[in-house]
């Protein structure tokens, strides 16, 4: 059968207007996104909008409860000040009273002093006795009224004594009294004013905190909603480059049947002539081999064929390139571009594939180089990289030999 190669070019000329790159990985696959992946990508796109879209709504009433407590605060500051203005005043008042029963204090100290010496005095002149000594001693009447009015004069200065002394300990006690109420009263409101400030602003920093976190938080799962959307995007992307892809390959094989040309297994044409070739080699297969175990650990990356990233015809197709024997850059095609061999016949560096339909090879996704021990090398999918998996899967639908 003669290939001329111009449907693969044109399927990856397809790709290349879509321009189609490294599509996400999927768990547990080894093929293209199918419809219901399509479907899931999307859905957890929206999922992800959507908690965005709460996030950012949370954030904003965390906002405003932000700039609620912080007007809260401002008040509680300005009630702090003015309490502090009423306390400065009050210290004053005491600082006055303070003055006050200092005074007051010297004064009882005087009259003490006073009272102290008129009782020595008294005591010298031996009290009332010595009224009537002075009377009994007296050279005459004028001397004798003269000693009398000295007398009852030291007896009214005893009493006023006294009573400066019982109106200076009044002052005391009064002046004691207007300065403890006057600090304690405005203490205490001082104190209450700077308890409800530094809840305020204790609530304040709080709701910062959460603000920070919550922004945080709103930022990650708008980045995430951003990841999912370029997923989902991509996903449909490559879901719709495959379809193409598919249909193409059904077209051909339509077009061949209309020939007479579908007995693949007739010739063994080359990718870059479509003429025929010799079959390979145990020999090439052994180094197509070689040089895909070289590979073992690089990344996948959709439609490159190395040196450093490769897809799964990407891979096979240089595997094989290494042992001098061309073959297009398609799963589909390498399919039919040599000899298909049964499984017990499989030897090193032969290629097997697996489609959607193992019916239908049209349906071809995937495609492996086969080491030997029910092994192949293959590059999975987006996210893994080269490396060895089984070879007879469900999805296995046969194998050839370039």
């Amino acid at each position: 059968m003669r290939r001329t190669g111009r449907r693969v070019s044109a399927v990856l000329a397809l790709a290349c207007v879509f321009g189609v790159s490294a599509a996400p990985a999927y768990a547990d696959r080894h093929h293209g996104p199918t419809a219901a992946d399509v479907a899931r990508a999307k859905a957890a796109a929206a999922a992800k909008a959507d908690q965005a879209g709460q996030a950012r709504a949370k954030l904003a009433l965390a906002d405003a409860h932000l700039g609620q407590l912080q007007q809260q605060t401002q008040a509680a500051i300005a009630n702090y000040q003015a309490a502090m203005t009423r306390l400065a005043a009050a210290q004053q008042v005491a600082a006055r009273a303070a003055l006050a029963l200092q005074a007051a204090n010297q004064k009882v100290l005087d009259q003490q002093h006073a009272i102290a010496a008129f009782a020595a005095s008294a005591y010298r002149s031996g009290g009332n006795l010595g009224m009537w000594s002075a009377l009994l001693t007296a050279d005459g009447p004028k001397t004798f009224l003269d000693s009398a009015n000295a007398i009852s004069s030291i007896s009214a200065n005893q009493s006023d004594v006294l009573s400066r002394m019982r109106a200076a300990r009044v002052v005391q006690t009064l002046a004691q009294q207007e300065a403890a109420s006057a600090l304690s009263n405005v203490q205490k409101a001082a104190d209450a004013s700077k308890s409800a400030r530094d809840k305020a602003e204790s609530a304040v920093a709080t709701q910062q905190q959460q603000v920070t976190v919550i922004a945080g938080e709103k930022a990650d799962l708008e980045s995430q909603a951003r990841s999912a959307s370029a997923h989902a995007r991509a996903v449909a992307h490559e879901y719709a480059v495959n379809l193409a892809a598919a249909r193409a390959a059904r077209e051909a094989a339509l077009r061949r049947k209309a020939l007479g040309q579908g007995g693949v297994d007739q010739e063994n044409p080359t990718a870059v002539t479509g003429g025929p070739r010799p079959p390979a080699t145990a020999a090439q297969g052994r180094e197509a081999v070689a040089f895909a175990t070289q590979q073992l650990g690089k990344p996948y990356e959709w439609g490159a064929s190395g040196p450093s990233t490769y897809d799964c015809s990407g891979l096979t197709m240089m595997s094989w390139n290494s042992a001098g024997i061309g073959i297009d850059h398609w799963s589909v095609a390498q399919y039919g571009e040599g000899t298909h061999v049964s499984r017990v016949d499989l030897r090193p560096g032969d290629l097997v594939f697996f489609a959607y339909n193992t019916s239908d090879a049209s349906t071809i996704h995937h495609v492996g180089i086969y080491v030997g021990n029910g092994q192949m090398i293959d590059a999975p999918h987006t996210g893994a990289y080269v490396r060895y998996d089984y070879a007879f899967r469900s999805d296995y639908i046969g194998a050839t030999r370039p």
